[in-house]
C-alpha cells in the first residue's frame, strides 16, 4: 500500500489515500505517489509544487512569509523555551499562554 495525495486542477490537496498502484490507476483524478516525493508531508489544503516536488501548506496568517524551503515563518521569531505561546495576528506578536491545572 502506498500513500497518495489527490490533487484538484490547481494542484491543491483534496484527499490523502492509502491504496495500491492498480487501484489509483483505475480511478479518475490526479495523484502524487508518496514514494516518489522526498519527505512526503501532504495535508488537505496544501499545494503541490511540481518543480520542487514539495507540498506547501496553507499560509497560517496574512503576515507570515514563505521561505526558500517552503516553510511559513512569523515576522517575529518565537522565543524558544519561553513556555506555551500562540501567534496574535492583531498585535503581530507571540502571546504567552497561561497553564491551568485541572484536578479531576
Amino acid at each position: 500500500m502506498i500513500k497518495y495525495a489527490e490533487l484538484d486542477n490547481n494542484n491543491k490537496v483534496v484527499n490523502i489515500i492509502i491504496a495500491t498502484e492498480s487501484y489509483i490507476a483505475s480511478i479518475p483524478g490526479k495523484f502524487v505517489n508518496g514514494e516518489q516525493v522526498e519527505n512526503f508531508d501532504a495535508v488537505i489544503g496544501a499545494t503541490y509544487e511540481e518543480d520542487s516536488k514539495k507540498f506547501i501548506k496553507e499560509q497560517p496568517y496574512p503576515s507570515w512569509t514563505l521561505n526558500e524551503i517552503g516553510e511559513w515563518h512569523a515576522p517575529v521569531p518565537r522565543i524558544v523555551g519561553d513556555g506555551l505561546q500562540m501567534w496574535d495576528e492583531d498585535s503581530l506578536s507571540w502571546i504567552a499562554l497561561e497553564e491551568v491545572n485541572i484536578e479531576l
